[in-house]
């Protein structure tokens, strides 16, 4: 490419930019001109996306369903076994944490089935509202400020989906819940708009 080629691209470019035209084909300029989720994007004009179906149902996960339930089950094995292979001249406090340990883990183990397995909480997104198994169905216009917030403790980074609603605002915990992140913030983002196409 000879000197004066390279001068009329220069020349090219630099008009593009002064007419606010994006002549950035690199992969940072392609990731900076993509849609973003949420309130990120509320200042471009919404594409749908076709890959969404008109309602997604978030099922919860069942690596986490096995995680727990082992981990309980393994400490329900440890008080038992505090309870059968400690010596009998150990200190009756011994025999206590081994019950209170069992004890503690069944009831656990109890209501994590109740709350996971019997009652199978979902989270229902389409472009009606939003669905959870514990402030019920929304409708977008009664929706408010929908965002995901990560609070992080000293063992867990934890995901939740937070949005006001009349009177009320929902917290709900994504751990359990089969889908990420970016996934759900997607998700927000199309039915969003696509509410305001109804």
């Amino acid at each position: 490419m000879g000197l004066h080629q390279r001068s009329d691209i220069k020349e090219l470019k630099k008009s593009a930019r002064l007419s606010a035209l994006d002549f950035d084909d690199s992969l940072l300029g392609r990731w900076l001109h993509t849609d973003l989720p949420s309130g990120q994007a509320q200042h471009t004009q919404f594409t749908d996306d076709p890959a969404v179906p008109a309602q997604t149902i978030i099922g919860i996960s069942w690596g986490h369903l096995i995680f727990n339930l082992v981990m309980q089950t393994v400490f329900i094995g440890l008080g038992i076994a505090i309870c059968l292979y400690v010596p009998k001249e150990a200190s009756s406090f011994i025999y206590l944490i081994g019950g209170i340990l069992i004890a503690g883990m069944l009831y656990a183990m109890y209501t994590f089935i109740r709350d996971m397995l019997i009652r199978r909480p979902k989270l229902i997104i389409s472009k009606e509202g939003i669905q959870t198994v514990h402030t019920g169905f929304h409708c977008w216009s009664e929706i408010q400020d929908e965002k995901i917030i990560i609070r992080r403790t000293r063992s867990a980074r934890v995901e939740i989906l937070v949005y006001h609603f009349p009177g009320e605002t929902e917290n709900l915990t994504l751990t359990p819940y089969a889908i990420s992140q970016r996934q759900i913030e997607r998700l927000l983002y199309v039915y969003r708009n696509r509410s305001k196409l109804i």
